[in-house]
């Protein structure tokens, strides 16, 4: 391992961070809140820290497989463990352990808090808390299309499919390539972004607010700037237009190049998209339906709030418009189905993914094929590419230790808690997802702030495995892997 080449790497992440933190400095000058000094310390610590460490730890290496999924996880920590310090100082979140969570929940965009009110923090810090699932957002795009792909197996292939069908990348232009896409995808993260504030903006949101609310809607993440969350408004306007920027950001980033390069082919080819509509309109037409001959809203209202919560919950994004935990059951049981599933790969969204699905389902036809024609060859295709059983094999081992982490981590949750096993298989499901909002402990407008400290670094280490996809975290348990 290249320890040098690693420290440089969050020297560099404790140097961005601080110099973020510009954003919620000028945001605190602007309102005059008194937390304009803790940014301004905050700040000048991480760069300070990063450049002295870059100062000792100069020299440059190539990055290895090992280092790649260290810097990852390591490197998330670092951030999150900056981005507390502006809490810590303004004394509105005196707790390392409860500031900590906040910003790892923001980063991860899962959107659980630990606050109970919400309203009474200073402009800059319900900024920074805010910025930073935009930042998260675009952190895990980065990572999850060019980082992860290109450290596993056959990544480059993969890579080169989606950014150049049919042609032969060299290493050269491949990392020319990898760059300018980069690059490309973080214009459409930030244009989306900019969009989403143009149309919040029109239905009479306050600016600040409407600043907010598009860093978490477009990061499919959580953080409002109310206890109700977009309930606060109960206004249709915002509600279609976050549910529109919700859908937008649950889509994958390369394809919204492909979109924006008229290529469509690739769009029409594409599976996750067709499946993710499909699946989208399937829960939000039932939900509704069932919404309105239960009598509990309007054709209108049950249309809206029902296409707002399944779509809010698919994304993994985490916003409310009401407590639908008072819904009818059968409502309920749809939504709950909705927290297993995410959106596509390649977006903001965590969760298991629509694609793993489909690769899943395509694999139980091709082994029941088998069991009636043992001798017949029939390969598993997405998107009239032939997938790799290793692939496969990933995606069946994904699946699995989802399901386990979820079982044995509410069993755990629920010793450390003294919980309702129910409550606290609810609660890591909502973190490993990263939906920030489900049932129980962690329905609409309820916190975490009375779950223990031991709970609390417990859920926060769930987070950033859901985040991650978990291998990228799990492996560094692994003995074998130090060697």
């Amino acid at each position: 391992m290249n320890f040098v080449a690693i420290i440089n790497g969050l020297a560099i992440l404790s140097v961005l961070t601080g110099c973020m933190m510009v954003f919620p400095f000028l945001v605190a000058l602007i309102y005059g809140d008194g937390d304009a000094s803790s940014f301004f310390i905050s700040a000048v610590i991480a760069i300070i820290f990063g450049l002295l460490f870059r100062r000792f730890f100069r020299r440059q290496f190539a990055l290895s497989v090992k280092d790649g999924f260290i810097i990852i996880s390591l490197g998330w920590i670092l951030v999150c463990i900056i981005s507390t310090l502006p809490f810590m100082f303004d004394g509105t979140i005196p707790s390392f352990t409860n500031a900590f969570f906040e910003m790892m929940s923001g980063f991860t965009t899962t959107g659980v808090t630990t606050l109970t009110e919400i309203e009474s923090l200073p402009r800059g810090l319900l900024f920074w808390r805010s910025f930073s699932h935009f930042l998260g957002g675009m952190g895990i795009l980065l990572i999850a299309i060019f980082i992860l792909p290109v450290m596993s197996s056959g990544g480059m292939a993969f890579y080169s499919s989606e950014v150049d069908p049919g042609q032969v990348i060299t290493q050269k232009k491949f990392h020319f390539r990898m760059k300018k896409m980069a690059i490309r995808i973080c214009l459409i993260y930030s244009g989306i972004v900019f969009l989403n504030v143009l149309f919040l903006w029109g239905g009479g949101m306050p600016f600040f607010n409407v600043l907010c609310h598009a860093f978490g809607t477009v990061a499919t993440a959580g953080y409002t700037l109310h206890e109700k969350s977009l309930g606060y408004y109960n206004n249709a306007y915002i509600d279609w237009v976050t549910i529109f920027f919700m859908f937008l950001g649950g889509m994958s980033f390369i394809l919204h190049t492909q979109l924006l390069k008229r290529n469509w082919q690739s769009v029409k080819i594409n599976t996750e998209i067709r499946w993710y509509t499909g699946i989208t309109l399937f829960f939000c037409a039932i939900v509704s339906l069932v919404l309105w001959q239960e009598n509990a809203y309007s054709l209108a209202d049950a249309l809206r709030h029902g296409t707002f919560q399944v779509i809010s919950l698919l994304t993994t994004t985490g916003f409310t418009t009401e407590n639908y935990e008072l819904w009818p059951h059968s409502a309920q049981m749809f939504l709950f189905i909705t927290l297993f599933v995410g959106a596509s790969s390649g977006s903001t969204t965590s969760g298991i993914k629509i694609i793993h699905y489909v690769i899943i389902l395509k694999y139980l036809h091709v082994t029941i094929r088998k069991m009636m024609q043992p001798l017949e060859v029939r390969p598993i295709r997405i998107d009239k590419h032939s997938l790799d059983m290793k692939v496969v094999e990933l995606v069946l081992s994904f699946f699995v230790i989802n399901i386990l982490w979820i079982m044995l981590g509410g069993g755990l949750l629920s010793i450390l808690e003294d919980m309702q096993y129910f409550d606290s298989i609810c609660a890591v499901i909502s973190t490993i997802m990263n939906t920030g909002v489900g049932f129980g402990e962690v329905g609409p407008g309820k916190n975490l702030n009375e779950i223990s400290m031991m709970g609390k670094w417990f859920l926060s280490f769930t987070m950033l495995a859901g985040r991650l996809e978990i291998f990228a975290v799990i492996i560094l348990f692994y003995p074998s892997f130090w060697k």
